[in-house]
């Protein structure tokens, strides 16, 4: 074998083994991913079991939380509508930041955070509402225990470290478990499969 052929399989090896590592770091990352989103389910789950839902009272509170996830995908159209309008000018002011050294023009940085404003105050306004909708059906749903347990599963001051909760009344730390556990995005799929497996 000469040394010309034998430089061209050390090259074409060489490159399988820097293909094979970009392929197992993107492999490892979307793995990573999926255990990341198992542990998240998992700890969902610690939040939601001690509830002890029953079939009825899920199935009840399933609807609330369908309604609130489609405000949120309506929600996210929107946002990205708005952000398809400040495409050409964020491309104009980068590519004239790249290749003529001009700042990025006041105009478009005020679009921008104005538009960033706007999608803030319409999510948390989405927000209010959906905790709101889904709050209505579990004060009517659960019982006394269960509301206390969902009072108490969540530390407010992880929200707002302003916060006394000694100060705050059930219902109002009974929100934060709503907002951070019910209205989850992984959280109606392990919902409806809790319903699922009860009579």
């Amino acid at each position: 074998m000469n040394a010309k052929w034998t430089l061209t399989l050390v090259a074409v090896a060489l490159m399988g083994s820097v293909l094979t590592a970009q392929v197992s770091q993107e492999q490892r990352g979307k793995r990573a991913d999926e255990i990341i989103s198992k542990i998240k389910r998992m700890d969902l789950l610690n939040q939601l079991l001690p509830l002890v839902m029953t079939k009825g009272q899920l199935d009840k509170v399933l609807p609330a939380v369908e309604n609130a996830r489609k405000e949120v995908r309506k929600a996210e159209m929107v946002e990205y509508d708005m952000l398809v309008k400040l495409e050409a000018k964020v491309d104009t002011a980068l590519k004239e930041g790249i290749e003529e050294q001009k700042l990025p023009p006041g105009e478009t940085m005020k679009e921008v955070a104005a538009t960033f404003k706007t999608m803030h105050i319409r999510r948390q306004a989405i927000v209010a509402d959906n905790v709101d909708t889904v709050m209505a059906v579990l004060e009517k749903e659960l019982n006394a225990g269960q509301k206390k347990a969902a009072a108490n599963a969540i530390q407010p001051t992880l929200f707002d470290p302003t916060l006394d909760p000694s100060k705050m009344t059930d219902s109002a730390k009974m929100r934060f478990y709503v907002q951070a556990i019910i209205l989850d995005s992984e959280a109606y799929d392990l919902m409806l499969k809790m319903s699922q497996q009860r009579k």
